[in-house]
C-alpha cells in the first residue's frame, strides 16, 4: 500500500497534537514530534508536486549552454 499525501498530512496532525499535550508537561520529545511533523509535511508536499516530464526525451549538454565557439573568433 503506498502512502498517500492525506496519509502524511495525518500522521503530521497527530505528531502536532501529541507535542501540543506534552508541551504543557515541558517533555524533551515535543522538539522531536514537531520535527517529525514537519518531515510527513513535507513528505506530504513531494507527493503532490508534479514531476516534470521531457516531451522528446533528457536534455543534453548542448541543449543547456550555449553555443561558446561563434563568440570565440
Amino acid at each position: 500500500m503506498t502512502p498517500t499525501a492525506a496519509a502524511f498530512r495525518r500522521r503530521a496532525e497527530q505528531c502536532r497534537r501529541f507535542a501540543d499535550q506534552l508541551d504543557l508537561s515541558a517533555d524533551p520529545s515535543v522538539p522531536a514530534l514537531r520535527d517529525m511533523a514537519a518531515e510527513y509535511e513535507a513528505a506530504a508536499r513531494a507527493l503532490e508536486t508534479p514531476v516534470p516530464r521531457f516531451i522528446d526525451g533528457p536534455l543534453t549538454l548542448r541543449d543547456r549552454e550555449p553555443d561558446r565557439r561563434s563568440t570565440l573568433r
